[in-house]
């Protein structure tokens, strides 16, 4: 229902002397305002124009998201020279006021390079602009007025009145943002002619007024509004129009509550639904019914379905539901099918008919797939999530279909999303929690918190839950990180805790990604906006005080004499934060000299040539890749685009961890260096203050004289000051509805200062995030809460719960295993973690991994890369004390457990020990006599028969006569040592000292041996040069290790000889050396010499016997008597034994040996 304005005496006019004009100035720049406030008649007036004049005149349509005039003019021209230019779209640019001001900026630019005239289409309100940011500029031009007649204006008014009703009126926002300009100037020119208008004028000026409004998110400006074309309407029995408006009436009204987190709408009394909205929806279905237009009832269900679905009026719902499915069905609306299917699912699920709400919802979903086909498959992972391009976000806005309202018009992917969520939720009922699980994530992909932020919060919420329930902790604590953030950047969360404040985002309503990251190659246009009609700074920002340090860091990009900005300060002061919700999206929509700022951040540093090279290229649209540094200089050098290229290295720290080598950081200092040699680039550092000294002495620093710790280069972030927390406390908290009562934010701020008199922005956000989580609100809350330190540790404490309940205790000790008792933040790998949990808690790999990743997630702890191993470190010192005095008594306590544990332990094996050495000793003395009687008995038999030569023994005979003496004596001598080396390990054995003349025992025992050295043709000497010859020692155990040393000796000694020697040390000491020139033993063995029952090798048991006792009796007498004895030995060489021991054993030795 299009109406093509009548040209007017007045309006023919000026076209035609705005024709000549641009005639008489061909080939000069001559800049002409065409103020007209109609779309409708700027439209039939260019296209007079452009049909009347023989001149080529070139058009060029601004997009909303443009920053610079002449940039954009120059880039669309592309170096041609039109005859005349026109530029349309002023009015619908976001950031006018930038766009004027740097127009002005470079003014002389459009004299010397725009030889023709330019026309530039503005209404009044644009012209003001230009007059108040361009001043300079807009002297210089000319104006040419275009108007509607009063009637026109009326006429106007009514046919836009009737395109809304016609369901015909696009309410895309930037049109709404002309509409209302439309609205507003004629209005204000009917009213200067007449100040009352006409009812149905008024009315119909009110409805759109007010339908723009809350387009714009004014609710309550909206109402006020729509209120007052109630009354209008009323007044002229237009049933249908008191329907349209009645039903916007309720959509203002619920859209206002809507803007609220259900968990904080439960709380907050002045959020439950205003009662006479109710009675609004009954108006507005007897309107439509008295108007007889179901079609305008079916319409409305998209409205009064969420309202009857909040005020759990099911059997209406269910009426209204079925009354316009019934009518979609007869009209064959297939885009409406899906609404109505799905609010019958909604009455299914709400009276627990779960198998007929599932059904119901799936009907739904076929309907609005078959609307517009989905742009993806159904159920793709969350993780890639990111990669659904918001291109299609912004094509569906740009094409989305006109509606009355908001809500009226089928939102595909907003259905689709809803869908599955009902089926979730059935599915979740029926007890198939797996099926559940995949609908909520396909309902998460679909669905975005800007276009409808309840659902979006209802289902990461109920993500959460599920997740949870099946010991997914990781998945739901991402989830759960995903809906704090979603909640903050929309106004509902005060504050974030340990995480990075993020960046700002639009308003509610828009289908765009929250918490996406904005790729600055998605631009339309060098310079545009991340997302139209987001605010330029956090809100954070701006309340505690940063913006200062934003608009300063901005005017150093900004001005050529700043190259390098270093920004730095202590952890924890927010340094992040002020970079990405700060002074990023400011750069962006920022221009220095009519230059677009483009930033190019940097965060990860495992290849920083290819993340530099990949934004740059994205951002300047070049298609091949900038792979070297090479490249990316000829390209910064070539472009002739008019940018200023902010280089940015956040959490620059990061860089030396992960490339540790000098010579390979310089290369990047290197690659600065040429970089800064182009006049425009600049350099943004920002890292912490105790890593400031990596920055000196690096190549490519001419350009600030190598001076990089100079004030012009440093700028330091500090914390907050009680005047920046407590206003950023009142901000946040009334932001939010989180109101706080003024005495508590007083004491939490003092809390907060401490003795510095300054508030970490840290601790402001972990103690105010608790604060939120526990519904603390009043001065006596927080003081019977435990105050700061108890707050901390409760959020400490949901961290780690976090983990899971089975994984807290193991999460609560690697927490402590990072601090030290001086309270230090400790750097430790994942195997040393790992290695130190073992003493306390049996733990599986994943279970280690999961627990690192969720504190990785929450801020708490953070990784530094290096090698061979990553390292991990508490986030900040002051969580330090918070964890060791959370964690020590339960450490101690658990140490205190085991202790005494080992100790029963130990005391119960002492117990077994000594009943074990009794039943042992009792054997061996029944043993003993029966052993002895046995082997002596055998001895005695045996030398009997050998004596008694009259006996006819054949040699043979004679031979295993011998054979049985020989054994039976080496079995006596074994059984002996035995009984003997029992008796020292159970403390019976005691030396019965006396003095005696060592030496006339030492030729005795060598005497007594003499006889088998000779058998063996071996010689077997004694050197005793001792002044005193008197020892007090044990002479039978004495004589015992002698006998023991020689009879080895002669024993492994095949030709040779064996040497024994005594001498004096000292007057108190003397050593006993015996010395073989035998077989040898090697140096690998000599550790297991003195083993008991061990022999070195085998084969050497088999040719000289022996029992492997001999040596371990001796160390023990040795050890015994106070002494040392050593071997020294070389295989096929021979051996020598030292014993050293006291010349007079003490009388009170103990009977054990160590």
């Amino acid at each position: 229902m299009s109406h093509q304005p009548k040209i007017t005496a007045e309006n023919q006019t000026e076209l035609e002397e705005l024709g000549f004009t641009l005639e008489a100035f061909q080939g000069q720049f001559l800049l002409i305002f065409a103020q007209c406030n109609y779309d409708t008649l700027r439209s039939r007036l260019i296209q007079l124009i452009q049909e009347s004049s023989p001149l080529d005149i070139h058009t060029i349509t601004l997009h909303p998201n443009d920053t610079a005039l002449y940039q954009r003019i120059q880039k669309d021209l592309q170096g041609k020279k039109p005859q005349a230019l026109m530029v349309l779209g002023l009015e619908s640019v976001q950031s006018l006021e930038t766009m004027l001001a740097s127009a002005d900026l470079v003014r002389e630019e459009f004299r010397n390079h725009c030889p023709f005239p330019v026309v530039v289409w503005v209404t009044g309100a644009v012209k003001a602009q230009w007059m108040q940011f361009a001043r300079n500029l807009e002297s210089w031009g000319v104006s040419s007025q275009f108007n509607l007649s009063r009637e026109e204006l009326s006429r106007f008014i009514q046919d836009k009145a009737a395109q809304w009703l016609e369901d015909e009126l696009d309410l895309t926002e930037t049109k709404c943002l002309e509409l209302q300009g439309e609205l507003e100037a004629a209005a204000a020119e009917l009213q200067l002619e007449e100040p009352r208008l006409e009812p149905a004028i008024a009315a119909a000026l009110f409805s759109l007024l007010g339908i723009c409004q809350k387009r714009q998110a004014d609710y309550q400006g909206a109402i006020d509004y729509l209120e007052q074309a109630l009354v209008g309407w009323q007044e002229l029995h237009r049933w249908d129009y008191q329907g349209l408006v009645l039903t916007e009436i309720v959509d203002g009204y619920f859209c206002q509550i809507s803007q609220i987190s259900p968990a904080l709408k439960s709380n907050v009394q002045q959020y439950q639904i205003p009662a006479k909205i109710k009675d609004y929806l009954q108006q507005a279905l007897t309107a439509f019914n008295q108007a007889q237009r179901p079609d305008l009832i079916a319409d409305a269900l998209s409205v009064f379905g969420p309202v009857l679905r909040e005020f759990q009026d099911w059997q209406q719902l269910q009426d209204l539901a079925q009354q316009a499915l019934a009518f979609d069905q007869g009209k064959n609306r297939q885009d409406r099918l899906a609404i109505d299917y799905l609010f019958l699912a909604d009455v299914a699920l709400a009276q627990k008919r779960w198998q007929e709400a599932k059904e119901l919802a799936e009907t739904a979903l076929k309907y609005s797939e078959q609307s517009i086909p989905q742009t993806r498959p159904i159920g793709h992972s969350r993780d890639s999530k990111d990669s659904r391009g918001e291109a299609f976000g912004r094509q569906f806005f740009a094409h989305k279909p006109k509606s009355t309202y908001p809500n009226a018009s089928p939102d595909p992917l907003g259905l689709q999303s809803r869908s599955h969520w009902i089926q979730a939720q059935s599915y979740r009922h029926l007890g198939q929690l797996q099926v559940a699980i995949a609908q909520l994530e396909s309902a998460h992909d679909l669905s975005t918190p800007l276009a409808n932020p309840r659902l979006y919060l209802e289902i990461v919420g109920n993500l959460h839950q599920l997740y949870w329930q099946t010991k997914d902790y990781l998945s739901a604590f991402k989830i759960k990180q995903e809906q704090q953030t979603v909640e903050t950047q929309l106004g509902l969360r005060a504050f974030i805790g340990a995480s990075r404040i993020p960046s700002p985002v639009g308003k509610i309503g828009d289908r765009a990604h929250v918490g996406e990251r904005a790729h600055v190659g998605e631009r339309a246009h060098v310079g545009e906006r991340a997302h139209v009609g987001a605010p330029l700074l956090a809100p954070e920002i701006i309340a505690s005080g940063r913006e200062k340090d934003v608009r300063e860091l901005v005017e150093r990009v900004i001005r050529n004499d700043y190259k390098v900005i270093v920004i730095h300060g202590f952890s924890g002061v927010g340094k992040s934060s002020l970079v990405n919700a700060g002074l990023l999206p400011t750069l962006r929509q920022t221009t220095a000299g009519g230059q677009c700022i483009i930033p190019i951040l940097v965060q990860v540093y495992t290849d920083w040539l290819q993340e530099i090279g990949q934004q740059l290229a994205a951002a300047l649209a070049i298609p091949q890749p900038l792979d070297s540094t090479d490249a990316i200089i000829k390209v910064l050098r070539q472009t002739k685009q008019p940018l200023r290229i902010v280089l940015i290295f956040d959490q620059f720290e990061e860089f030396f961890f992960v490339v540790e080598q000098e010579a390979a950081q310089n290369q990047l200092f290197s690659f600065l260096g040429d970089c800064l040699k182009i006049l425009p680039l600049k350099v943004i550092f920002s890292l912490r203050r105790d890593y400031l000294h990596y920055l000196v002495d690096r190549p490519g620093m001419e350009s600030i004289s190598n001076d990089i710790l100079s004030k012009r280069v440093l700028y330091q972030i500090t914390n907050f000051t009680t005047a920046e927390a407590h206003s950023l406390i009142e901000h946040l908290t009334t932001r939010s509805h989180f109101n706080l009562e003024s005495a508590l934010i007083e004491q939490l701020v003092e809390d907060l200062a401490g003795d510095s008199g300054k508030v970490r922005p840290i601790e402001l956000q972990v103690v105010g995030a608790q604060l939120q989580a526990e519904e603390i609100r009043t001065l006596v809350d927080y003081q019977r809460s435990g105050t700061k330190e108890k707050l901390v540790l409760r959020y400490l404490k949901a961290v780690v719960q976090d983990c899971g309940q089975e994984n807290q205790p193991i999460a609560e000790l690697l927490l402590y295993l990072l601090t030290d008792e001086k309270e230090r933040r400790l750097l430790k790998t994942r195997a040393e973690l790992a290695e130190e949990l073992k003493d306390f808690f049996t733990v599986v790999a994943s279970q280690l991994d999961l627990i690192l990743e969720i504190l990785l997630l929450s801020g708490l702890v953070f990784v530094i890369p290096d090698t061979p191993d990553d390292r991990y470190q508490l986030v900040h010192d002051y969580l330090v004390s918070f964890i060791r005095q959370q964690q020590e008594p339960k450490i101690i306590a658990q140490l205190n457990q085991e202790l005494n544990s080992q100790r029963q332990q130990i005391f119960l094996q002492s117990l077994q020990l000594l009943e074990a050495k009794r039943l042992k000793s009792q054997f061996l003395t029944t043993m003993s006599h029966k052993l002895h009687s046995s082997v002596f008995a055998v001895i005695g038999f045996s030398q009997l028969l050998l004596r008694q030569r009259q006996n006819s023994l054949i040699p043979q005979q004679v031979d295993m006569v011998q054979r049985i003496l020989n054994n039976s004596k080496n079995l006596l001598t074994l059984i002996n040592e035995i009984f003997d080396f029992s008796k020292i390990e159970d403390g019976r054995l005691e030396l019965k000292l006396e003095k005696f003349n060592l030496v006339t025992i030492l030729r005795a025992t060598v005497e007594e041996l003499r006889s088998l050295a000779e058998e063996k043709n071996l010689e077997l000497d004694i050197q005793a040069d001792l002044q005193n010859p008197n020892v007090s020692n044990d002479s039978v155990r004495l004589r015992q290790i002698l006998v023991n040393l020689l009879s080895n000796a002669i024993k492994f000694t095949e030709c040779g000889k064996v040497q024994v020697e005594v001498k004096e040390i000292s007057s108190e000491q003397l050593v006993i050396i015996v010395k073989d020139t035998g077989i040898g033993i090697a140096q690998e063995n000599l550790e297991h010499i003195f083993e008991e029952f061990r022999q070195i090798d085998q084969t050497t048991t088999r040719k000289y016997f022996g029992t492997g006792l001999g040596l371990a009796m001796t160390e023990s007498l040795v050890q015994l008597m106070q002494g040392t004895i050593m071997v020294e030995s070389q295989l096929g060489v021979g051996s020598t034994f030292r014993v050293e021991l006291p010349r007079q054993v003490p009388a009170d030795t103990p009977c054990k040996y160590s």
